[in-house]
Order: structure tokens, then C-alpha cells, then sequence
């Protein structure tokens, strides 16, 4: 984790709180995935005439691939953080990739939104 040595103790419980919510997080997250699986175990259902299947591979497959893409092109350039050069390549590329993958995930939201309330759905049918 690291030296707390000369940190404050609210520093410590914070990061302490911040590594239980992320448990709990990933936690609620893997629960709710085999309660929904097993929920619509067997069960072919459509939304708007679209197997629910192909709509959730596909919401997969767009999140992973924009992961390993913003990675890849994620920056190596070294920050300044509290006065001192940060040059770890990993980290530098990992934060990119959250940042950069959020913001392609909300304009992908924002364009289905978007293109649910123009009406063109309903006139392609």
C-alpha cells in the first residue's frame, strides 16, 4: 500500500474507505451480473425487436475495445505531481485510458439518446 508514516490519519481511513467501497463496488457488480443471468437463463427476449443478447455483446465488446485502444494510445509524457516528475508509463497510460474511455462512453450515450428521441428508430422500420 505504502508508507503512511507521515500521513495524517484521515488520510489513512480515507484510503482505507476508498479501498472497501471498491470492493464493495466490484462486489454488487458480480452479483448483479449471475442474479441477471440467471434471472433471464433460457429466456429469449427482444427489446424493440433486437435479441437482448447482441445488445449486451455489443455494449461489451465496445467497452473492452475502447479500454485497449485508449491504452494503447494513451500518453507516456511525464506529469509534475507535488513538485516532483511522475514517469511511471503504466500508470500515466491507465489513467488516460479511464479518462479518455469515460468520455467516449458518455458522447456514445449522449448519440443513442439522441437518436431515440429524433424518431429515425421508428421511420427505419
Amino acid at each position: 500500500m505504502g508508507d503512511f508514516a507521515h500521513t495524517p490519519l484521515y488520510v489513512d481511513l480515507l484510503l482505507w474507505l476508498i479501498y472497501l467501497l471498491l470492493i464493495a463496488s466490484i462486489g454488487f457488480v458480480i452479483w448483479s451480473t449471475l442474479r441477471s443471468l440467471r434471472l433471464r437463463k433460457g429466456q429469449s427476449t427482444k427489446s424493440n425487436g433486437i435479441v437482448t443478447r447482441i445488445i449486451t455483446g455489443a455494449t461489451a465488446a465496445v467497452l473492452v475495445l475502447s479500454l485497449l485502444l485508449t491504452y494503447l494510445l494513451g500518453g507516456t509524457q511525464p506529469l509534475m505531481s507535488n513538485g516532483k516528475p511522475f514517469t511511471d508509463t503504466f500508470w500515466l497510460r491507465t489513467s488516460d485510458m479511464f479518462i479518455n474511455t469515460s468520455i467516449i462512453l458518455v458522447i456514445i450515450a449522449a448519440l443513442a439518446v439522441a437518436f431515440g428521441m429524433s424518431g429515425l428508430s421508428r421511420k427505419l422500420k
